[in-house]
């Protein structure tokens, strides 16, 4: 990890260094040309800002803290929270596993400061998952556990909504209830459309018997096109398929749907 000597005193988010990076990010240039420039200027910033957010959260009794130390805050504004998380992976590579968990925690708390909560590009996500991919799965439920019980983002740890959850199993109850209530939503709604659906068919069975009788082509195609059923009974008993064969006018409708029915004299639909 660079010296204070290294750096100077400026805070390495802030002043002209942070302006320079914010400069950056407006140059018109490709995209890999920004991202080498950015992490360049950045590799170089995040130093000091790391260790004092290492050094916040390893405080004892973090969780109890209002807002970040002081310190903290002097060294990292509250744009660095918006810092491409590229950035953010860089800087912290050279962490230890412990000091990567530090930094999770430190920034879960420095978000109950003011101007720092950062929603769902909040740089702790980023390094928790930086952290999952380091550590054994103990030790990744241990610190999402922590972040739970102490985050004010509805995003943290895993970058999606935590439901307001204070632990994994109270997330995992929540997210399985959002779950089984999206089913049933889904699920009435398939019923209301097949509803919807068979209404309308009965609605065409029904109006195909005046369109035989009429002997309307263009109605006859209009209404199947809709659903209707030549082949269901009405109140009577009577298909459109058996109404139009006792109207001698069996041609009118599909080809394919003239088998299976009984012939005989006009029969008036009711």
């Amino acid at each position: 990890m660079a010296t204070k000597t290294e750096y100077g005193r400026s805070s390495p988010f802030g002043g002209g260094a942070w302006n320079r990076h914010l400069q950056l990010a407006r140059e018109p240039m490709s995209g890999m040309l920004l991202q080498s420039k950015l992490g360049a200027v950045m590799s170089k910033l995040t130093a000091r800002a790391l260790r004092a957010l290492v050094d916040f959260g390893s405080t004892p009794d973090l969780s109890l803290q209002s807002t970040a130390s002081p310190a903290l805050l002097s060294e990292l504004p509250s744009q660095a929270m918006r810092a491409a998380s590229v950035t953010w992976r860089q800087g912290s590579a050279a962490l230890t596993d412990e000091q990567l968990a530090c930094c999770v925690k430190g920034l879960t708390v420095l978000e109950r400061s003011p101007g720092y909560l950062a929603g769902s590009v909040s740089p702790a996500i980023c390094l928790f998952r930086e952290y999952e991919a380091r550590c054994s799965e103990s030790e990744r439920v241990s610190l999402a556990e922590w972040v739970l019980k102490n985050t004010d983002n509805p995003y943290l740890p895993f970058g999606t909504s935590n439901m307001g959850a204070r632990s994994l199993a109270e997330l995992n109850e929540r997210a399985a209830a959002a779950r089984a209530r999206k089913e049933t939503r889904r699920s009435a709604e398939a019923i209301r459309r097949l509803d919807a659906q068979s209404r309308k068919a009965n609605a065409a069975t029904e109006a195909l018997f005046a369109a035989l009788r009429r002997r309307d082509r263009l109605a006859i195609s209009a209404l199947l096109a809709k659903g209707a059923d030549v082949r269901k009974p009405n109140s009577n008993g009577l298909s459109p398929l058996e109404y139009a064969k006792s109207l001698g006018a069996a041609d009118l409708l599909p080809s394919e749907t003239h088998t299976g029915c009984r012939d005989g004299p006009p029969v008036q639909p009711q």
